[in-house]
């Protein structure tokens, strides 16, 4: 069979009339409740001092242990080199400074502290690096690099807040962290973030893993060449990730699992190869501890890397537990505000193909976008993203929403002097798109990437005041987005042609009302 092509009209497209959503003059409703959410959240953690129990790790040398191992790296003529390496294994050493003081703190050097398993960090504990310290995860370790110790799974039933032995108190700081993956196709062996060598907590797929968790603070850290999401966090309330920056990053940035309530999560910028911000209250069994609603989160000052995959993401669901036990994985109360070079936002579903999905899907409420700015949507179209077609909108709306509010939009780019005639900011409706798993030529292997077949209904949506920018010399010049351009209705259709033609579509629709 020859190679598949896309088809460009397996949905019928809907621009939709002014009567269907609403022109709103203020956000006053989302800076009242981004500032419950900081106040909530900055009052449980700025409680929490350092203790004047600190120790500097360099007392703890005598359990330094030395190691020899390989490691592969991208040499000079862009291909593989796989380099000897002789160095001090740090994980004993910072492990029982941990166990025995409540401030540990790791000072600069010039050679990199390897570990090579999770270090766990205790309620009431700190561990503080210099900003210029690496820490690596040796070779072939395959788990995460530090975690909290009372971790709970959450695969078999419902998890409620706070009710499994809870670690309280906890702030890590600074430091560059990395697993080796230091390229897009070499991880050194590190491809998982487990949260130890016998896997014994699945989903658990961070470099920083906070899992039933309380008051915590994350901050002033880079994350450089990662494979595993960079902070995974879930089954927690009152965090703070605070300042981190994303260097050649391979997974999600921050990633939030429900149930989760009262989060503050800012200052995140760099290079991401999948969502910088994910909040994921469902999320696939492989990659998720706990499952549940995540509530009162406030995501600003968020800077997407150049050329990357950089988008933040809403998933929403129902997750059905073996036994029959259901939680609904709803999204609520967020303000998600000031994004630079954020080329999507994602709330719609996506099931792990056959194996694992959400029924029915999810719901989303009272979410508040303000001050997005990005030259990188109408950039992407020479762009090769994975799953995507090339005129989706920004702002892409695939679950049941009641309740979404948009201000204050700036879409520039320097390439071209008005928007597309096919460009909208927010697409209402299903997704489709065929995976071929790396086979064009064998349908069989072939899967359907979303949920063509499921509704998405979207009640009371606001926007105001969206720009197309364009720079003129050193100037800049600013033209309001007429209204037909703003929201698109998506209806799929069954493609009559599949697999000549890709993808197969469905039969889903959007539906909005005012």
């Amino acid at each position: 069979m020859a190679p598949c092509k896309i088809s460009s009209c397996v949905f019928c497209i809907g621009v939709i009339s002014m009567a269907s959503w609403a022109v709103t003059h203020s956000d006053a409703e989302a800076d009242k409740l981004a500032y419950e959410i900081e106040n909530s959240v900055m009052a449980a953690n700025t409680a929490f001092t350092v203790s004047k129990d600190c120790v500097s790790v360099e007392s703890y040398a005598r359990f330094v242990r030395i190691g020899k191992w390989n490691e592969v790296w991208t040499g000079a003529d862009g291909k593989p080199e796989v380099r000897k390496v002789k160095g001090k294994i740090w994980t004993k050493a910072i492990q029982k400074a941990l166990d025995e003081h409540l401030t540990v703190k790791i000072p600069y050097s010039s050679k990199p502290y390897y570990i090579d398993a999770p270090l766990v960090i205790s309620s009431g504990h700190a561990l503080i690096v210099d900003p210029k310290a690496e820490i690596r995860l040796k070779p072939d370790t395959k788990t995460c690099m530090i975690r909290n110790q009372h971790l709970f799974n959450g695969q078999k039933g419902v998890v409620s807040l706070g009710e499994n032995n809870t670690d309280t108190e906890i702030l890590i700081e600074g430091g560059i962290w990395t697993t080796l993956a230091t390229s897009v196709d070499e991880s050194n062996g590190n491809n998982s973030g487990y949260a130890d060598s016998a896997d014994s907590c699945l989903g658990a797929y961070g470099v920083i893993l906070l899992h039933n968790i309380r008051n915590v603070t994350v901050r002033n850290l880079t994350i450089r060449q990662c494979r595993a999401f960079g902070i995974q966090i879930g089954n927690a309330s009152h965090f703070m990730v605070e300042n981190v920056h994303y260097d050649e990053h391979r997974r999600d940035g921050v990633h939030v699992e429900g149930p989760a309530e009262y989060g503050v999560i800012r200052k995140i910028d760099g290079i991401t190869l999948d969502d910088t911000v994910a909040l994921n209250a469902w999320d696939w069994r492989i990659c998720s501890i706990t499952f549940g609603p995540i509530s009162h989160v406030l995501v600003e000052n968020i800077t997407g890397g150049p050329n990357s995959h950089s988008s933040v993401r809403l998933l929403p669901g129902t997750k059905n537990f073996p036994g029959g036990a259901q939680v609904a994985c709803d999204i609520s109360d967020c303000v998600i505000r000031n994004t630079s070079e954020i080329y999507n936002f994602k709330m719609y579903d996506q099931p792990n193909e056959l194996v694992d999905f959400a029924d029915p899907i999810g719901n989303i409420r009272n979410i508040h976008l303000n001050g997005i700015k990005t030259s990188s949507l109408l950039n992407m179209r020479i762009r090769n993203f994975k799953y995507r077609n090339e005129n989706e909108g920004l702002i892409q709306v695939g679950a049941n929403v009641d309740g979404l509010s948009i201000s204050d939009v700036e879409i520039g780019t320097s390439d071209i002097e008005t928007p597309p005639s096919d460009f909208r900011l927010v697409d209402v409706g299903p997704k489709s798109y065929t995976n071929t798993n790396g086979d064009p030529n064998d349908p069989s292997v072939w899967v359907e990437v979303y949920s063509p077949d499921r509704d998405a209904i979207v009640r009371h949506l606001k926007i105001q005041d969206v720009y197309f920018t364009r720079k003129k010399g050193t100037n800049y010049e600013k033209t309001k987005i007429p209204a037909i351009n703003l929201v698109r209705i998506i209806k799929q259709k069954v493609n009559s042609d599949y697999p000549i033609t890709t993808p197969k579509g469905g039969t889903g629709k959007g539906v909005l009302i005012p």
